[in-house]
């Protein structure tokens, strides 16, 4: 088996990076693949790192050392993504290297390994450690790094191609954003998000937001989020049709009460009652009620309204109690029960959604794991409100033009969710028109990123239609 040996340069210490043949090559044009896992750094959360793609022999792979780089040998790898371990074996030019097949064709490798924690059969879960970084094999130069390669299996043959020019590598991606594919690359200092603290939560608990779907019979369909569109689940729950959030009705959210990645069903009754409904992946299961005297706050006109979203980060929702004094108050959740701490902010009495004022959400703006408070202004300002903890800090305007998107009869509705599984929630625009596009958060602003739904003239939320949620 032939090497082929190119030399490139980490900072001041020039290495020799051997692009290992590892069976049949194939084109390096790829089909449209499916949706690419959430991938992280293969590093420890806060760990941070050097990466370099260097030359078209080399790049989209890319070489890997700490920062400082004299920390890089016997530092811990992990799993970026959840998957099945495929290779784990001493290679004569890679040294130790590891395989892990993520599912839907998509894969990684790592070579130059000092030692591997893995075998060939194991399931290993995000943030897991496989292994650690050395210098093996001779195309390693005797300089400690890791080569790292994600791939896409493009023939579909189960054989995953690793090493060469030719081979099936695709241009990395972790924490939703892309490093490459281009030649001579380097990105200095960045920080590992793998494991670090609870994931957003979701419906189908990847992390990347579905739409649920109630329809006025009753019916409440899941459609789940894979990247691109949300595919029809079918119907997972019914006997809601009473629960549209229209006048004499009761109201249901979807939040995450358990702390365990899925969003669970909170059910508001018009008789005041909050029934927890937890999402067990097949059904939600009723857990009875955990708190009541809220018949006041259904958010019907002249009524106060309830919110569910993370205040202190710990993973698990907790209830914000908006009056209509205008006063925002959190409880926050124990596990059991719902905790009052007390007044958050104040000032919002135009803003319970009612016809003509304005409306707030929850929703997560700098991926600290801390919900913020999104200000929808009747002048169509949106304003973003960071959560420092103790308060809600005016971060000022950061989109604007969204007038008639207040919820309002004949209006349209925006919601705030992470589509992307970055940390970072976007925007939803449900027009009139019944068309659903995306904007990402890309940290400033909003990035308008097309239609990614549409039929849905139906389910703006007014008197006798259905509901969306973003869940």
């Amino acid at each position: 088996m032939s090497t082929r040996r190119s030399r490139i340069r980490t900072g001041v210490t020039t290495l020799t990076a051997g692009l290992i043949a590892a069976g049949a090559l194939v084109a390096t044009s790829v089909p449209a693949q499916a949706a690419t896992p959430d991938y992280q750094m293969p590093f420890p959360c806060g760990t941070k790192w050097r990466v370099n793609t260097y030359d078209d022999t080399h790049a989209p792979a890319v070489d890997i050392v700490a920062e400082p780089q004299d920390d890089t040998e016997g530092s811990r790898i992990v799993a970026p993504a959840d998957g099945t371990v495929v290779q784990s074996k001493f290679h004569d030019n890679a040294g130790n290297m590891v395989q892990i097949d993520h599912g839907g064709r998509n894969f990684t490798t790592y070579i130059h390994m000092q030692s591997r924690s893995v075998s060939i059969g194991d399931t290993v879960k995000q943030g897991e450690t496989i292994g650690r970084i050395g210098h093996t094999g001779p195309t390693s130069n005797g300089v400690p790094h890791l080569h790292f390669e994600q791939g896409y299996d493009a023939n579909d043959d189960g054989v995953f191609t690793w090493g060469t020019e030719n081979a099936e590598r695709v241009a990395i991606t972790w924490n939703g954003k892309t490093y490459g594919p281009g030649v001579g690359k380097e990105w200095r200092n960045l920080e590992s998000k793998n494991g670090c603290g609870p994931q957003r939560a979701s419906f189908s608990g990847d992390a990347k937001t579905d739409l649920m779907v109630l329809k006025t019979n009753g019916d409440l369909n899941a459609r789940v989020n894979n990247g691109s569109y949300f595919a029809d689940q079918g119907t997972y729950s019914s006997g809601w049709e009473n629960y549209l959030g229209h006048e004499d009705m009761g109201r249901i959210s979807f939040a995450d009460w358990d702390g365990d990645g899925r969003k669970d069903m909170f059910v508001l009754k018009p008789t005041g009652d909050l029934d927890i409904r937890t999402n067990t992946g097949e059904h939600f299961s009723d857990q009875g009620i955990k708190s009541s005297g809220w018949q006041s706050y259904l958010g019907h006109e002249g009524q106060g309204r309830l919110y569910f979203a993370d205040w202190n980060g710990d993973g698990l929702d907790d209830m914000f109690v908006l009056k209509t004094s205008g006063e925002l108050t959190v409880r926050t959740n124990t596990g059991t029960y719902f905790a009052d701490q007390g007044a958050v902010s104040s000032g919002w009495e135009a803003y319970l959604g009612h016809e003509g004022q304005g409306r707030i959400s929850f929703a997560d703006w700098n991926g600290d794991g801390r919900d913020d408070m999104f200000v929808l202004k009747q002048n169509g300002d949106l304003d973003i409100r960071t959560n420092t903890g103790e308060h809600f800090s005016d971060q000022g305007i950061k989109s604007s033009g969204w007038e008639n998107y207040l919820g309002d009869a004949g209006q349209g509705r925006l919601y705030f969710a992470d589509w992307d599984g970055d940390g970072l929630d976007d925007m939803f625009v449900l027009k009139t028109s019944g068309e659903l596009t995306v904007r990402t958060n890309t940290g400033t602003y909003f990035a308008d990123q097309g239609a990614i739904s549409s039929g849905w003239q139906a389910y703006l939320g007014h008197e006798g239609q259905g509901v969306l949620y973003l869940a």
